[in-house]
């Protein structure tokens, strides 16, 4: 299983997040990839293109995600039966909900976590196992955003929308709970 991150321009990543890749590289021996650059969409295509070449399943890690090894571990496992798994983390920004979601009409809304590994309609990127079968079906540049009628999905959503459409299903494993790191500003009262 290839591991990768994406990355903004001239990112430097938070020491918190550091320490989750270097605790996976004690312990395992896996592929590691990465690109940076302006988009998401680009970004994770290029990894993807990546992956391809490899033909090995792919967990995307965000840069913002706290992990253990065992997550990782669970989602390789996963990956020997499903086409695409996600763990569970929420957004960074109010009201904090958990990035899955249900389809609804020509879009997607968020949904409670399930209690037990769940087909789901689509999920954030950010922690994101993607099997080397399914790799195969959705070809090239599968990140990109899509529209949908008048919704504009983002490049997570949109391929999931893709792999649905294709056939794939998307699940979510609640026992994986992975964090979304974000900064606090602290002002003295």
């Amino acid at each position: 299983m290839i591991l990768a991150t994406i990355v903004p321009n001239l990112f430097q990543m938070p020491w918190e997040v550091v320490k989750c890749w270097f605790a996976v590289f004690a312990r395992t021996k896996y592929m590691v990839t990465w690109h940076e650059g302006s988009t998401l969409s680009n970004n994770r295509n290029q990894v993807w293109k990546f992956a391809q070449r490899d033909k090995d399943s792919l967990l995307f890690i965000d840069s913002d995600i706290i992990f253990t090894p065992e997550d990782v571990r669970k989602i390789e496992i996963h990956l020997q039966t499903y086409d695409i798994v996600t763990g569970v983390y929420v957004l960074g920004f109010p009201p904090y909900n958990p990035a899955i979601f249900k389809r609804v009409e020509a879009d997607y809304d968020f949904m409670p976590i399930p209690t037990t590994l769940s087909q789901i309609g689509a999920c954030g990127a950010g922690f994101l196992g993607i099997s080397a079968r399914a790799i195969k079906i959705l070809g090239d540049n599968p990140f990109s955003n899509q529209w949908e009628g008048e919704v504009a999905h983002g490049e997570d959503v949109s391929f999931c929308h893709l792999a649905n459409e294709k056939g794939l299903k998307v699940y979510v494993d609640p026992e994986i709970q992975v964090g979304q790191l974000r900064n606090t500003t602290l002002w003295p009262k």
